[in-house]
């Protein structure tokens, strides 16, 4: 099977649980599957694959080790309520309202508590992700899985050769689109071998920094601060804010970077107030030019009289290894920014020469029965079900 572990992805998914559990025990959340790739077949036997390993999924608990390694995490290690409600959590294939295959298409929907729901995200990414490879390797057209890993590792090696010349801190950010989960680790231990000493920051999959000893890396993501907006005492407007500071309340300084494009960064430097800036110790982008963002977040520093160089500027947006060098190179000659550092995923973990990687996504649309969305500063990664709220919630951030 290709999840053998609930420890099998990415660290942010079990800080938002906890606080899901912690702060918004209740809430009720639903995530859409959208495959963004245009022209991509499902067939009957992927669907039943896919079927078969989201069970599995749902069969899965964690050990005694896995809950202790949680544990020696430090900001978890005395969630003494939170890492008890781990012996006893399991999937629930009952969340599944829809999981079908029309035409091709593959529908998949998921509701219930939320700090449920939110961990089927990566799980189910991954398993389509390899799913539609394992089924499409084997075509007239494409080589044998063999063949395509090693030149998906030859390709690695030589891209590597530029973080000798202009080295980075790097976190390897690549399950939710992974080739397969033996090619992850097969990438990982090329980056453990090849990367100057010192440039690889860590992973976001919380299996593997376990087997290699590395950092576990992850905050939060939008679907945190999208869910601010199905909160009935909170203000639509506020609903950033609102989800920073309880970000804040139980996390403090050791989870302090923000995401900044759930509602458009110009909202965001709205709201994030001097106040903001100094709790928190960075900034993360995913979307839109990284420079003009960067630039942005740097000039709002400067405006509130903080030396932006003690601040992190935390990159993810589709990055590959030269465009990471090229943004270093940018800020380290233009502002002499030296908290700079690097999420890299598909590039690492789906590289493969000849292969365009699924582009899929998983989303919260809906909460607590309230429609929710998150606002891009790329106009194509915005998801929402319901263009009235679209259309509401951008004259709310607007004015």
């Amino acid at each position: 099977m290709i999840i053998e572990s609930l420890l099998d992805t990415d660290l942010y998914k079990f800080n938002m649980m906890r606080i899901f559990i912690e702060k918004f025990f209740n809430s009720y959340g639903r995530y859409v599957f959208k495959c963004r790739t245009p022209n991509i077949k499902f067939t009957p036997e992927m669907f039943k694959d896919i079927g078969e390993e989201l069970r599995h999924v749902a069969t899965l608990r964690f050990s005694p080790e896995e809950i202790d390694y949680i544990k020696n995490i430090r900001y978890h290690s005395t969630a003494y309520g939170y890492l008890n409600f781990l012996k006893m959590f399991q999937l629930d294939m009952s969340n599944f309202k829809k999981l079908d295959l029309h035409d091709g298409k593959l529908e998949i929907e998921v509701e219930g508590p939320i700090f449920q729901v939110s961990m089927w995200e990566t799980f189910v990414l991954a398993i389509v992700q390899e799913t539609y490879w394992k089924h499409t390797i084997g075509d007239d057209d494409v080589p044998d899985r063999n063949t395509l890993m090693h030149d998906g590792i030859n390709k690695l090696l030589g891209d590597l050769e530029i973080m000798h010349h202009h080295p980075f801190l790097l976190i390897e950010f690549g399950t939710r689109r992974r080739f397969s989960k033996g090619y992850q680790e097969a990438v990982l231990k090329i980056l453990l071998k090849q990367t100057p000493e010192g440039s690889l920051f860590g992973t976001s999959n919380v299996e593997l920094a376990k087997k290699y000893r590395l950092r576990p890396c992850g905050t939060m993501a939008h679907e945190y601060i999208c869910l601010g907006q199905a909160l009935k005492h909170v203000p639509i407007g506020e609903s950033q804010t609102y989800m920073l500071d309880q970000w804040y309340d139980l996390y403090g300084d050791s989870l302090g970077t923000a995401l900044s494009d759930t509602l458009g960064t110009d909202k965001f430097l709205k709201d994030f107030t001097p106040r903001y800036a100094k709790l928190y110790d960075g900034v993360r982008h995913d979307s839109g030019d990284p420079l003009t963002w960067g630039n942005k977040i740097i000039e709002h520093y400067t405006s509130m009289g903080i030396d932006h160089k003690t601040k992190v500027l935390f990159f993810s947006d589709s990055l590959t290894l030269e465009k990471a060098s090229e943004i270093k190179t940018y800020f380290k000659k233009f502002h002499d920014h030296y908290k700079i550092s690097f999420g890299i995923g598909t590039a690492l973990t789906n590289n493969i020469p000849g292969i365009t990687p699924l582009n899929l996504v998983m989303k919260l649309v809906e909460a607590n029965g309230r429609p929710v969305a998150k606002i891009s500063d790329e106009s194509g990664k915005t998801m929402c079900e319901d263009e009235k709220y679209l259309e509401y919630l951008r004259y709310t951030i607007n004015n």
